[in-house]
């Protein structure tokens, strides 16, 4: 979540430089947790932020991207503890497995 604000805090300063950090933090550990969609989205975010600190240029273009990193990564959160947590009530012979793979 962290990671996520950061890269909302950057977008709002329009600093291309700080969104790469987080962006890079968020596919690793999307991939590590099987949340790809989010990985491939923060994969996106990092190189484009590159292109435009690389290029001097606004990042206004990533703003799309951004809000919809938010979305995925809300999804791919609630995704993970309906899984993991104990205390989510579930039916009886609810099949688990393979809700983190969050895809839009």
């Amino acid at each position: 979540g962290k990671a996520v604000r950061a890269i909302e805090e950057a977008m709002r300063a329009q600093d291309a430089a700080a969104m790469i950090g987080p962006a890079d933090l968020i596919k690793v550990e999307g991939i590590q947790l099987g949340a790809l969609a989010v990985a491939e989205l923060a994969e996106d975010i990092e190189f484009q932020a590159r292109d435009c600190v690389e290029w001097h240029q606004s990042p206004a273009m990533l703003l799309e991207d951004v809000v919809q990193l938010r979305a995925l990564f809300d999804q791919a959160v609630a995704a993970f503890d309906q899984e993991t947590n104990p205390l989510q009530v579930r039916k009886p012979g609810e099949r688990r497995g393979a809700a983190l793979e969050v895809r839009s």
